[in-house]
């Protein structure tokens, strides 16, 4: 009887249809991801005018239409379509305004995800594929009516990089909107899900470290900085939009720190290096951002400091992902822990190639990070540090002193091998 009482009558399947339909909407997730993408396009396209409108005012020179047009290149070079400027190629990402172009982009697909009927994988694909389409066709069209031969972006570039944006970000958010993260998660093995635990963490630990670092070091250039900007004689609205073009900037500063903590450091134009021990920059262009730059000979001890942060960011993210999927055995913890080690490793390290690129004639065509030294030595020492925090949490956790190296060539006993694999004692056999 009371089983009977606290189940849940059934529904009727039609009544119940119909009800998450009205819930959630009868357009097909598609409609949703083409509104979506121009939802994204006309915010950020908007923002960018207004703020080249309110430049134009200030300033009073130009036309309202050069306004107009300073905005939408503003927004083209904030997709990362890069500019053309007099045949001199800008091609650095302002990860700042990226960051906040795929923010949005990831809230508006989880809104058509939570919003619409449709929950297949095909309805998922094609929410994805039309907001991708359709915010690379909005952004294409910009840079068609704003084009002339001496200033204009890059027609692949611009294409990719809204294409990737709206693919990769709006799809993620359609899928947590549809509930489907969790599935898709699911079917990957358990090694790939612990390293993608861990390997987030420890790549959230070396990007902390990095802002860490890049604050410090404005807070203790402070006044070179302001030394700086008032040598630009920009003005009110022109020191905003200085100040504005530095925080666009700021996460590629945080980028190229966690260059500098890793060991390899990253270049401020052609023949520089900029790196624990090792400053070599020559003439700078007066940018505020650029007082940050360390002007250490090695003499000071956080220089070296420094560079154990990727060993521990290695461990952190080994914690991580044993303490989601425990293992048993030394030998497995130290392979997940290593494994998670580095995927942080070498996931950060890629990242740090997105922080540099072209900023200026000449010399200023190569600035930003060393991406293939900065990779191999960001993995090896997280993948160390992983490792060997793998073995320590191991060792803590059972007690046990690790199995001892046969060393002068003898070789471990067939008996033994299972207790070294493991480091589980093995059961005596009887024998009569």
């Amino acid at each position: 009887m009371t089983d009977l009482l606290s189940r849940p009558a059934p529904l009727d399947t039609e009544a119940n249809a119909r009800l998450v339909k009205r819930r959630r909407g009868g357009q097909p997730l598609a409609v949703y991801g083409l509104v979506v993408a121009g939802w994204t396009a006309f915010l950020g396209l908007t923002t960018c005018i207004a703020l080249a409108v309110v430049g134009w005012f200030s300033a009073d020179t130009g036309t309202f239409g050069d306004a107009i047009r300073v905005g939408a290149l503003s927004w083209l070079v904030g997709n990362g379509g890069g500019l053309h400027l007099d045949g001199v190629a800008i091609t650095v990402l302002p990860l700042g305004t990226l960051g906040l172009i795929a923010w949005t982009l990831y809230r508006g697909g989880r809104w058509a995800g939570n919003h619409s009927a449709g929950r297949s994988w095909t309805d998922l694909a094609a929410g994805t594929a039309a907001i991708g389409i359709g915010y690379c066709g909005v952004a294409v069209a910009v840079l068609a009516v704003t084009r002339s031969a001496d200033v204009h972006a890059n027609l692949l570039r611009t294409a990719g990089s809204t294409l990737l944006l709206g693919l990769v970000f709006g799809g993620l958010g359609i899928l947590r909107g549809a509930g489907c993260g969790g599935v898709v998660l699911d079917r990957l093995p358990v090694e790939a899900r612990a390293a993608l635990r861990g390997g987030l963490g420890g790549a959230a630990v070396l990007a902390t470290g990095g802002a860490a670092l890049a604050t410090f070091s404005v807070a203790g250039h402070f006044s070179t900085a302001v030394t700086l900007a008032e040598s630009l004689h920009s003005g009110l609205v022109g020191g905003a939009v200085v100040a504005l073009l530095g925080l666009a900037l700021m996460p590629n500063a945080v980028l190229c720190a966690g260059a500098y903590l890793a060991g390899p450091g990253f270049a401020l134009g052609s023949g520089t290096v900029v790196a624990p021990g090792d400053v070599t920059t020559g003439p700078l262009p007066p940018f505020p951002l650029l007082a940050a730059v360390p002007r250490a000979d090695g003499s000071t001890w956080w220089e070296f400091a420094v560079l154990t942060v990727p060993f521990a960011a290695g461990g952190i993210a080994a914690l991580l992902a044993l303490r989601r999927y425990p293992v048993a055995g030394y030998g497995a913890a130290a392979l997940r822990g290593g494994l998670a080690g580095l995927a942080a490793g070498v996931g950060f390290g890629l990242s740090t190639g997105l922080g540099g690129g072209a900023v200026g004639p000449g010399r200023m065509q190569d600035v930003g990070p060393y991406l293939l030294p900065t990779v191999v030595a960001c993995g090896s020492a997280c993948l160390l540090g992983g490792a060997g925090a793998a073995v320590a949490r191991w060792w803590l956790a059972t007690g046990r002193p690790l199995p001892r190296w046969r060393g002068s060539g003898g070789a471990v006993p067939a008996e033994q091998r299972d207790t070294v694999a493991t480091g589980e004692p093995e059961t005596p056999v009887r024998t009569r």
